[in-house]
């Protein structure tokens, strides 16, 4: 289970704070997908980034964000590294944020613990996979690939929770669909996901699965 009761995040710039979010509160279940709707500018991502633990020291949360019992933002900083490190996986909205240009997509397909459930995801996203991938620069994938590849390699990755920022930004109807597929999947192996998205049509596409949250 993950528990978020956040009474405010703030913002602290020439020592003056300014409020964020205020009164965030939320429980999930393992094997359920929330939905954090809200318009752009609303906090949607910040909340995203406070429950992954992202958010640099001009941030102060004030609250508690904990999976199981465990509040991970009060643990020790390299432990709370390695619990995020081992716990959760983020998809963030520019795909290319998190690939270093510098390096080929055979550097991150090699931490893959089973390549065969990568290339399964790869597939169910359509993603055109080719022993010519691993050799591919991420400049070289489209923004609709890139998303495709930084899905299917976070969830190869076997987090217990899944976040993903605006996931649908850059794909197309086909290609929102097959994620949406995808998600069911995940869902049925007791993860937890949590969505932002302005993505009315996404969001309730299966409605009955969905919690909503608004941020507006």
């Amino acid at each position: 289970m993950l528990l978020v009761n956040i009474k405010n995040i703030s913002l602290k710039r020439n020592e003056k704070s300014s409020i964020i979010l205020s009164n965030v509160n939320f429980i999930t279940n393992r094997g359920e997908r929330l939905v954090i709707l809200g318009r752009n500018g609303s906090g949607k991502t910040t909340l995203l980034k406070a429950v992954a633990d992202l958010l640099d020291d001009s941030f102060i949360i004030d609250g508690v964000v904990s999976l199981d019992g465990t509040e991970y933002l009060n643990l020790k900083q390299q432990e709370r590294v390695n619990f995020r490190r081992e716990k959760i996986g983020v998809i963030f909205q520019d795909p290319f944020s998190s690939l270093d240009p510098l390096k080929k997509l055979g550097y991150y397909m090699k931490f893959v613990p089973d390549q065969e459930i990568f290339n399964l995801y790869l597939e169910k996203l359509g993603f055109e996979h080719s022993k010519k991938t691993e050799n591919l620069l991420p400049y070289e994938l489209s923004t609709g690939m890139a998303q495709k590849f930084q899905i299917a390699l976070n969830f190869a990755m076997d987090k217990e929770i899944y976040l993903l920022d605006e996931p649908t930004s850059a794909l197309d109807s086909i290609s929102i669909n097959k994620l949406n597929e995808l998600l069911v999947e995940v869902e049925n192996s007791e993860k937890i996901i949590i969505t932002v998205t302005q993505d009315k049509g996404f969001a309730h596409k299966f409605s009955a699965n969905f919690l909503t949250i608004s941020l507006c």
